[in-house]
């Protein structure tokens, strides 16, 4: 219908449901807004928006809330403010973060000429916070101190006690646990003295995220599930999905992949009922990198495009997509991968938090040595060599430590490396590669082979990084081979006629599947590892471009790849 006649039509409506009493906030914005009534839009559109994130609708609560600060001119300035903050809160957990930012701004400038210093305080922690999400970590933490400086004048309270957690919450980002501790520990017993659980919930999650990525793996959890219980129990949202993406952080930063993807999965389930876009968006960043680790690249890459197709959310979630994707895509040779590093290395510049800087110039570093550009990982290194000479990095040490040793430099680790990188630093290629593979690292367990003198390493070096159709790292690998003057491994055979470039295992591996063998069965057969039959398997996958073994075998046969078929009665006792 013309525009006017809707608009004389709501307000019909909106008189009408008014006159008769309606409470229903939701019904009676949207009409307001449709009949450009800015009275009725600013009673209703605040309370609609308060009513749908407390049921999870935090979208629904972001369109109301807009429609709402159109019209805020017609409020008071402490009124206005009010509204520009909660429409910030909604905009920040459902990863808006330009428009948090910019209407979080708005409303300092109008505390500041209120005088109302708590809720300046507030909303100055909250400047700083989505700063930080942003990428501007210079900034979030003047904002962060300024926010404990204004409320420091003021006798001790919530707003306070939360500034610190906020400032323990930026060490902890920043990777310095005994700040983190410092700060979350003056908060924590602040929060317990007020009895606000908020704020323990808050500072819990800081403290045990920093210890718990510091190598304190069990100490750091029984904290985060501290703090998870307590926000469950109070139905705090924001804390709930943080929890859950904290818990899933430090599984991932201490190679524990299995106890991450726990944690991903519920928070992903969680998140997702309640439109919490920017936790879900960091739980899909975990688990892009626990998929990396595990060998998973297809589906680490399908979560950074995930990721990455949000332009206007979080730079820190956007910089390890980056990272991630870029990497894979190096490794496997592919021409968009030194656009992605690039644009990783570019944020995280300016970020000065080690979490952002030092996996893309790992990335970084790794990429130089398979393009044997052994100068430029150096320059690499040296660029955030000063962010793991504090504190407890055991991983990035490591990492670091065996690029530069790769590059020509046997540099002392500043500080002791996590256990594979220890025992490759040491030559010790067997063991690492049985710690990798008790990790399950494919990607680590073929480099550590590759430097073995047995022959029978190299070729399962090679058949690993071909299941990860990582092209280019084996052909970093056999410049090495050929540097040292040993034998380059052929790998399998690939078969005769056209199979879609599957290798003689990889066809073994398909004409099992198509009997219908799980993976344990395959392995027994093969006399391999599971996790061995597992890459195999991804990668006839990948090959045919399918995303189920069931698939696989129907296309394999389309093709006339495979003309076995399975015996019906075989699949009658499999669980589904």
């Amino acid at each position: 219908m013309p525009a006017a006649t809707g608009s004389l039509l709501a307000a019909r409506a909106l008189a009408w449901l008014q006159h008769n009493g309606s409470t229903d906030d939701r019904r009676l914005a949207a009409l307001a807004e449709r009949a450009g009534n800015a009275a009725a839009v600013l009673a209703h559109a605040p309370r609609a928006a308060r009513r749908a994130g407390e049921l999870g609708a935090h979208v629904e609560a972001v369109h109301h809330l807009r429609a709402a600060v159109r019209h805020r001119r017609a409020l008071p300035d402490e009124e206005q403010a009010d509204l520009l903050d909660a429409f910030s809160y909604e905009c920040y957990l459902t990863d808006r973060q330009l428009e948090a930012v910019e209407s979080r701004q708005l409303a300092v400038d109008l505390r500041l000429h209120a005088g109302d210093t708590r809720k300046l305080g507030t909303s100055l922690r909250w400047m700083s916070r989505i700063s930080w999400m942003l990428g501007r970590t210079v900034e979030a933490h003047d904002w962060g101190e300024r926010a404990v400086r204004a409320l420091e004048a003021l006798p001790a309270g919530r707003e306070l006690a939360m500034a610190y957690s906020n400032m323990s919450q930026l060490s902890m980002l920043a990777g310095d646990a005994d700040s983190a501790a410092g700060w979350g520990n003056r908060a924590i017993a602040q929060g317990a003295e007020l009895g606000a659980d908020d704020v323990l919930m808050h500072a819990q999650n800081n403290v045990g995220t920093a210890i718990g990525c510091a190598g304190r793996l069990a100490e750091g959890r029984a904290l985060l599930e501290a703090s998870l219980d307590l926000a469950l129990r109070h139905d705090e949202q924001e804390h709930v999905a943080r929890a859950f993406t904290n818990l899933a952080s430090i599984g991932v930063s201490n190679q524990s992949l299995d106890t991450a993807r726990v944690h991903v999965v519920a928070g992903t389930a969680y998140c997702t009922e309640r439109d919490l876009d920017v936790w879900l968006l960091s739980l899909e960043s975990e688990a892009a990198v626990a998929d990396l680790a595990s060998g998973d690249w297809d589906s680490s890459l399908q979560r950074c495009d995930r990721i990455l197709d949000n332009r206007h959310g979080s730079a820190v979630i956007r910089v390890t997509a980056l990272w991630v994707s870029g990497l894979i895509g190096m490794r496997r040779g592919s021409p968009d991968a030194a656009a992605r590093l690039d644009e990783a290395h570019a944020l995280a510049t300016r970020m000065e938090d080690p979490q952002n800087r030092v996996p893309v110039a790992c990335a970084r570093a790794e990429t130089a040595w398979t393009l044997d550009r052994l100068s430029t990982v150096r320059a690499e290194i040296d660029r955030v060599r000063s962010q793991v000479a504090t504190g407890d990095h055991g991983w990035w040490i490591g990492e670091l430590a065996w690029w530069s040793m790769l590059s020509g430099h046997r540099d002392r680790p500043m500080h002791s490396a996590s256990q594979p990188f220890d025992l490759m630093l040491g030559g010790r290629w067997r063991p690492a590669a049985d710690a990798w593979e008790r990790h399950g690292n494919p990607f680590w367990r073929a480099i550590c082979l590759a430097r073995s003198d047995d022959p029978a390493d190299r070729r399962v070096t090679h058949a690993l990084l071909t299941a990860l159709g990582a092209t280019a790292t084996l052909q970093a690998a056999q410049r090495e081979w050929l540097r040292r003057g040993v034998p380059v491994p052929r790998g399998p055979r690939p078969v005769n006629g056209d199979a879609q470039g599957l290798t003689a295992r990889e066809l073994e591996v398909l004409e099992l599947l198509g009997e219908g063998l799980r993976s344990a069965e395959i392995a027994d057969r093969l006399v391999l590892s599971e996790k061995t039959v597992a890459h195999h398997v991804s990668a006839v996958l990948r090959k045919l471009a399918v995303p189920t073994r069931a698939r696989a075998t129907s296309r394999a046969r389309q093709l006339g790849i495979l003309t076995t078929s399975a015996d019906p009665a075989s699949w009658a006792a499999r669980p589904m």
